[in-house]
């Protein structure tokens, strides 16, 4: 079935973290006490629920009279119609699917309920806030959800291959220009006491959505598409010639392709590349455990285009959102409160299980120090520079796909304007075939 939970049976799960079991039930005996009438929040998330325990364990221990229930799904029409037509009616979706539940006439903007609730919005990243406004299908602005944490993408260095190379280490605070790192990765990427180095990891995928190889282009908050019409912008668009003529540019670094291929993009896992850009996640797990990396392995701020030398990449974040036809709006809401409170979001920093909503100088400097990965490391430059915005985020980016046209000019003598051109066409063929599925 579409909608089923990890352990393939389907319909709804309960949440409730592990390690809280025992305080659940005692705080669920003390509700008791206060006469409250248990509603169940049925939430639709594609999360399996390991993850889920994690993200709202704790809100349901504190919401006791709550009990929430999880529906792993991804967010289509297909799936959420299959899930009502079961007799179940979400309360809270989490998903890319804003437009989704737009046409299915679902999408309740949360700005009411923030003013009923006296709810301090600015006790939010503002960058997390600006983005899920700037998801808003009506273009109006409209806080269409919660944001559901977010993610970094910073600098890692090791600190061995520049003694190596006896170059000097990158600022922990001062962040270098695109332009830079290229310079510095060309200076690094050779052959040491039989050893290939690479200065620069750019991405450990070929998939560029999701990837760190986005991060240049993140920073610039641009669409691709035409926000009504889904027409491709990419060649009437100065900024993505920039953006891929920095790929380009990279990947004419003598060897430094051709070896990462060789090692299928872990060189900086393997010690042999002196950066990487990567996720504020690349550390936990095994890797972040190892002695090698928790002695040589460091985090610097992110690079930036020299033309705006304080600004970051957006930060992208899933919406929660509720469901309008919920019986529940407001218990709704105050779950997603409760989600995004200081202690839940401190929670889920210390363990690096995202970036956190919730922004306070404290909690920031909390980031993964219950994992042993970041032990110590520079997790401050995570923060250092101020997101970019969209204005509005198009919904037919969501069919753009850039792979192809990196991997030409990682494997190919394509110039930029031609890969352009080639990409302009590939996005309006797949935009007019969304289309007609519609």
């Amino acid at each position: 079935m579409a909608c089923s939970n990890n352990n393939g049976s389907s319909g709804a799960s309960e949440i409730i973290a592990p390690d809280l079991q025992e305080d659940s039930a005692e705080s669920s005996q003390e509700e008791a006490t206060n006469e409250e009438e248990p509603v169940v929040i049925t939430m639709v998330d594609r999360w399996d629920e390991e993850r889920m325990q994690d993200r709202m364990g704790l809100v349901n221990h504190k919401m006791g009279h709550v009990s929430l229930q999880h529906i792993q799904s991804d967010v289509t029409s297909e799936n959420l119609q299959e899930v009502m037509a079961s007799g179940v009616t979400p309360d809270i979706i989490t998903g890319g699917g804003v437009h989704i539940l737009e046409d299915l006439d679902m999408l309740l903007p949360l700005d009411d309920l923030v003013e009923q609730f006296g709810f301090d919005l600015d006790s939010l990243d503002p960058g997390l806030v600006a983005h899920i406004r700037a998801l808003d299908p009506a273009g109006e602005g409209r806080l269409i959800g919660m944001p559901d944490g977010t993610g970094y993408a910073t600098l890692y260095y090791n600190k061995e291959i520049f003694d190596l190379f006896g170059v000097p280490y990158p600022d922990p605070e001062e962040s270098m220009t695109w332009d830079e790192l290229l310079d510095l990765a060309r200076e690094m990427t050779g052959e040491r006491n039989g050893i290939n180095y690479i200065g620069l990891q750019l991405s450990g995928s070929d998939s560029v959505r999701g990837s760190s190889i986005s991060l240049p282009l993140r920073q610039l908050a641009i669409n691709a598409t035409d926000s009504e019409t889904g027409e491709s912008l990419v060649t009437e668009d100065p900024r993505f010639k920039q953006y891929f003529e920095l790929l380009y540019k990279y990947y004419r670094i003598p060897s430094i392709y051709e070896w990462q291929k060789d090692h299928d993009g872990n060189m900086f896992q393997d010690n042999m590349a002196a950066m990487a850009i990567d996720w504020q996640s690349f550390l936990t797990g095994e890797y972040g455990e190892m002695e090698y990396t928790r002695e040589n392995i460091e985090i610097a701020p992110q690079p930036v285009w020299k033309e705006q030398p304080d600004t970051g990449h957006y930060l992208g974040t899933t919406p929660m959102m509720i469901n309008k036809h919920s019986d529940n709006i407001e218990l709704a809401f105050e779950v997603l409160m409760e989600y995004v409170s200081k202690e839940n979001q401190t929670r889920r920093a210390r363990t690096a299980a995202g970036g956190p909503a919730y922004i306070d100088a404290e909690l920031e400097a909390q980031y993964g120090q219950d994992d042993p990965g970041y032990e110590g490391k520079n997790v401050l430059a995570f923060y250092q520079r101020t997101p970019a915005e969209y204005e509005q985020v198009s919904r037919w980016d969501s069919f753009v796909n850039y792979d192809e046209t990196i991997l030409k000019l990682a494997e190919t003598d394509i110039d930029v304007n031609t890969a352009l051109r080639e990409l302009e066409e590939e996005i309006n063929v797949a935009v007019e075939d969304a289309k007609a599925q519609q």
